[in-house]
């Protein structure tokens, strides 16, 4: 029993004394750690801005600030990320791409949704030839009533005055025998 409180206590004591971290280090502290090269402060990661022309070479990234102002370093002489790319170069090659992706998927939403696929053409050019072959047959089936009925009004006019083209009727055709 002695031994096991004896060696609580050993490691609780352990603990308090080596267990402390470290104070954690401020943004200008951790950045002010990569002024060595540009590498070491790329690397950093994220927060930390490579500045060739400032004295303080590695500096935070201004965080309420999308692109970080003149004043603080200008945009040729900035290194984010990678150092091999200038910032100014950076942003102009984002903005293509963003560019290149919004038309991208445009066309896409075009060809996907908007655009006329081949089925669909197909069969609206089926119903609109069975539309056309319903109203000519229509038509025709009108024309050959209308026929019809202008044949039997002009047998009954020739039957009216006697012009039928039967064998029996007064009115003959006139020959010529020359």
């Amino acid at each position: 029993m002695k031994l096991l409180l004896g060696l609580l206590v050993s490691s609780a004591c352990f603990l308090v004394i080596y267990g402390q971290t470290p104070t954690p280090l401020t943004l200008d502290e951790d950045c002010a750690l990569g002024n060595k090269s540009c590498s070491d402060c790329v690397g950093r990661g994220a927060k930390c801005l490579y500045c060739y022309t400032n004295p303080l070479k590695c500096i935070p990234y201004p965080a309420g600030s999308v692109i970080p102002h003149k004043s603080l370093c200008p945009l040729k002489e900035a290194r984010w990320g990678v150092c091999w790319v200038n910032y100014e170069i950076l942003l102009i090659v984002m903005g293509c791409l963003a560019g290149v992706i919004l038309i991208s998927c445009g066309c896409c939403i075009y060809c996907c949704c908007c655009k006329p696929n081949a089925a669909r053409q197909r069969k609206k050019y089926q119903k609109e030839e069975a539309r056309l072959a319903r109203e000519k047959e229509e038509r025709s089936a009108k024309h050959t009533e209308r026929r019809a009925e202008r044949q039997s009004r002009m047998d009954e006019i020739r039957q009216k005055y006697g012009l039928n083209s039967n064998k029996d009727s007064r009115y003959q055709k006139f020959q010529d025998e020359s």
